[in-house]
């Protein structure tokens, strides 16, 4: 007997078909991947612009400045017969305009000595002033104001005569043209006097942590 064989049916349904974006979605879809684009090349443009900016070569003049502190001069000082303070300092302001002095360490810089500085030379910005009192007055840092701009301001504790420790400026300034940063010290070590004594010890650790510091500062 021959076996009945059975036929199956398959069925199956047509795929819808996409739906295709209207012509206005797609111009806006373009105006806004467009729009995208241009404000992409803007940042990197400003990018670009202020990566050459800030690797621009840029000059300027430092100078380090001993004023003789005022106590010298004035009475009971001394330096007997020497100018005081007043006409010292009106040499002092002279010489830096004269050189374009833009960044100026002073030591010997004294409390009276800062007064006629910014009340005479008011182009000038200073750090620390006399946040630290008058024993870090002594060792101001000062900068043209229209030159630079402070970014950050520290001091050192450094070891003076016997090891006594003064706090000594460092600070961070940018050039205000370029963007261009730079580190600036004004460290003053102790001398040996007959007041003062040997300070061989106290100027060669003084001078371990200023190197130290501008090198981690600066590597």
């Amino acid at each position: 007997g021959g076996a009945k064989g059975g036929s199956g049916q398959t069925s199956g349904s047509a795929g819808a078909e996409p739906e295709h974006p209207r012509p206005e979605q797609l111009e806006a879809s373009v105006r806004r991947f467009r729009a995208a684009q241009r404000r992409l090349a803007a940042r990197v443009s400003r990018q670009v612009e202020e990566v050459e900016r800030r690797t621009q070569s840029f000059a300027f003049q430092v100078a380090t400045y001993n004023v003789l502190g005022d106590s010298h001069t004035g009475p009971g000082g001394n330096r007997p017969g020497w100018p005081d303070a007043g006409p010292r300092m009106d040499m002092t302001i002279g010489q830096l305009r004269a050189n374009g002095i833009d960044v100026v360490g002073f030591q010997e810089f004294e409390q009276s000595q800062y007064g006629m500085f910014t009340s005479r030379a008011g182009e000038y910005s200073l750090y620390p002033g006399m946040s630290l009192g008058n024993r870090s007055v002594r060792f101001n840092i000062a900068w043209r104001s229209d030159v630079f701009r402070l970014v950050e301001a520290h001091t050192l504790p450094i070891p003076y005569a016997g090891g006594n420790r003064i706090a000594m400026p460092v600070v961070l300034l940018e050039s205000i043209s370029t963007g261009r940063r730079a580190w600036f010290a004004n460290f003053h070590n102790p001398a040996d006097t007959p007041n003062l004594g040997n300070n061989a010890r106290w100027r060669a650790e003084a001078a371990a942590m200023e190197v130290a510091h501008l090198t981690e500062h600066h590597p």
